[in-house]
């Protein structure tokens, strides 16, 4: 299953609400990747899964970020993408190039941030939030999803019972989406 976030252009209801759909499905794996090599390289890696699966794309242009990193990316593990030590900023989709320009912006005022790409939201990589949970002061999330039954709410699920830490999630707040017209 394959669906696609159409930021330019089109109703936004469904690209919303996915993730809330298909993470409650047992074995279902759920991934937003954050360019088209983690795309393909995700994709690859799909016929030795043995389950069914939901990818989230992106129709806009994003940066390639992990051009000749291909053999880094695994379903089921977050991609460090800049280490730091203050907050840890975990994201996906699209939003993994909005958090490493965040995190710029936040060493020009003197905090460290590190940038997680969470890639695959179902199974998450719950030994890598353990550890950022474990170094950092507080955890962000960002997501172009509803806060609720995305990225954020299965962080705060992982971290209430493992150990709570100071967060927030960005993200689309409990609303319907909104769109210009064509």
């Amino acid at each position: 299953m394959v669906g696609h976030t159409r930021v330019q252009t089109a109703p936004a209801l469904n690209r919303l609400r996915t993730w809330q759909f298909t993470v409650h499905l047992p074995n279902v794996v759920v991934m937003h990747p954050c360019d088209d090599v983690s795309t393909k390289a995700l994709t690859m890696q799909l016929p030795d899964l043995g389950s069914p699966s939901y990818m989230r794309t992106a129709r806009n242009k994003t940066p390639v970020l992990y051009d000749g990193r291909e053999d880094e990316i695994k379903i089921g593990k977050g991609m460090v993408v800049k280490e730091g030590s203050d907050v840890a900023i975990i994201a996906c989709g699209v939003l993994v190039h909005e958090a490493i320009n965040a995190a710029e912006a936040l060493a020009a005022e003197g905090v460290s941030a590190s940038v997680i790409d969470m890639h695959t939201l179902k199974p998450l990589d719950t030994k890598l939030i353990d550890s950022l949970a474990a170094t950092h002061g507080a955890i962000v999330t960002a997501e172009d999803h509803s806060i609720i039954g995305g990225l954020g709410g299965a962080v705060a699920e992982h971290l209430i019972t493992t150990n709570p830490i100071p967060m927030e999630r960005i993200g689309v707040p409990d609303r319907f989406g909104e769109s210009a017209e064509f």
